[in-house]
């Protein structure tokens, strides 16, 4: 969906948050598929992808989810293992 839409800011926030969940709509029902489960998505959870970007990066994205969905919960870059590495 998210390649069918051509503002930039639109796609940003889409992606952060369904990265490695697709959705395949079938004859009887819609299909989920997201290898990493659904809990972070489902209870609003932000992680860093320590393999795809820096830090500076990451916390300039935070600040600006933070000011358009005050509820979310930031996992810290220091904090755990983001995606990508090892827990």
């Amino acid at each position: 969906m998210h390649l069918r839409v051509h503002d930039p800011a639109y796609t940003e926030r889409l992606t952060a948050f369904l990265r490695s969940v697709g959705l395949q709509p079938r004859s009887d029902a819609l299909h989920v598929f997201s290898p990493y489960g659904l809990s972070d998505l489902l209870e609003l959870i932000v992680r860093p992808n320590k393999k795809k970007i820096t830090q500076s990066i990451y916390e300039a994205k935070v600040e600006k989810w933070l000011a358009l969905w005050p509820g979310l919960r930031v996992i810290p870059w220091m904090a755990e293992s983001g995606w990508g590495e090892n827990a």
